[in-house]
């Protein structure tokens, strides 16, 4: 598998290092493989844009010995997948908990069949994984392993990755998240979208206003029934929940930090401007697409997906916006 330019190739003996090195390439905690021509901002076939669970970390209790002893409950995992030409096809998924993350192939991850241990119903159950990893691999030395528990440091963060495989007709496409375990209940959760607004040409009389490059916008919702002219640019502005910038103390450094999640911007036809936007320049700016000579309208799908930099996500899926001559 190929995280950020670089390769890493890792054998059975050392799988439960493979547990960890992805972490430190798949910096937004989640990372899905499939190639296309386009641009990664435009989606015209079947993708996986976003995976979440609903706890991105999860408190590790301690014994009195100072033993780090897995407790938790199970662990919700949804997918946002995208299949804009699918007319609505149904897509099949299959989840599972990683034991090894790579394989010979570069680009190629598998945590199917003894790779992996399979989710019933999405859900990821650490007591039961714990206790897969040590009968299942002779080489996850034991003294790791102590009541379903894992010895190792938690103050950084102890990483378990899930697999996800989604397949639609002659088309699949995988995808890994992370869940991290940590020692402390000050744990991460799930940024959220309080919604995205897109500026479109103000009329006269309209009171909110925005002038971008000297021209007048009203910012108005996005939404369904927002209808775009084709062939012209359109700024979108996101709004994030300001609950969603937590404070929190890296396990690293001991320094105390600020979440700033980053939006990436999908959109089935046309062309976002950038891939993704940061707190410092939020906006993003969306081309419509050119129509043909004898169409009148076309229908558009977008995906707008907020990642922090700690296993957070959350996500806004607006489908069928029209795009009109």
């Amino acid at each position: 598998m190929t995280f950020g330019g670089f390769t890493h190739t890792i054998s059975r003996r050392t799988f439960f290092f493979a547990l960890l090195l992805p972490s430190a390439f798949c910096l937004l905690a989640f990372c899905s493989c499939g190639g296309s021509d386009d641009p990664q901002q435009v989606v015209r076939k079947l993708r996986i844009l976003g995976v979440r669970a609903d706890s991105p970390e999860v408190t590790a209790e301690f014994r009195e010995n100072g033993i780090p002893l897995i407790k938790p409950g199970a662990v919700k995992l949804e997918a946002l997948v995208a299949d804009p030409k699918g007319n609505g096809r149904p897509v099949d998924v299959y989840w599972a908990a990683c034991g090894i993350i790579a394989t010979e192939i570069a680009g190629n991850f598998d945590c199917d069949g003894e790779n992996g241990l399979a989710l019933e119903h999405s859900t990821f159950r650490p007591l039961s994984y714990f206790a897969w990893l040590s009968e299942k691999y002779p080489e996850f030395d034991p003294a790791l392993v102590e009541e379903s528990g894992v010895t190792t440091t938690l103050s950084a963060g102890y990483p378990v990755f899930t697999w996800l495989r989604a397949s639609a007709g002659d088309e699949t496409q995988v995808a890994l998240k992370r869940i991290t375990f940590i020692e402390t209940d000050a744990r991460n959760t799930n940024p959220e979208f309080d919604g995205i607004d897109v500026l479109v040409p103000a009329e006269a009389g309209v009171d909110d206003v925005v002038v971008v490059d000297e021209t007048p916008y009203a910012r108005v919702p996005f939404g369904p029934g927002v209808a775009f002219k084709a062939d012209r640019e359109f700024p979108f502005m996101p709004a994030v929940n300001p609950a969603s910038y937590e404070q929190y103390v890296d396990g690293l450094s001991g320094e105390t930090k600020t979440e700033e999640p980053i939006v990436m911007w999908y959109s089935s036809d046309g062309e976002f401007g950038n891939l993704m936007s940061g707190k410092n320049y939020p906006d993003n700016t969306w081309r419509s697409p050119k129509l043909e000579k004898d169409e009148q309208e076309r229908r558009v799908d977008f995906w707008f997906v907020l990642l922090d930099l700690r296993g957070g996500i959350d996500w806004v899926e607006t489908k069928g916006v029209r795009v009109v001559r």
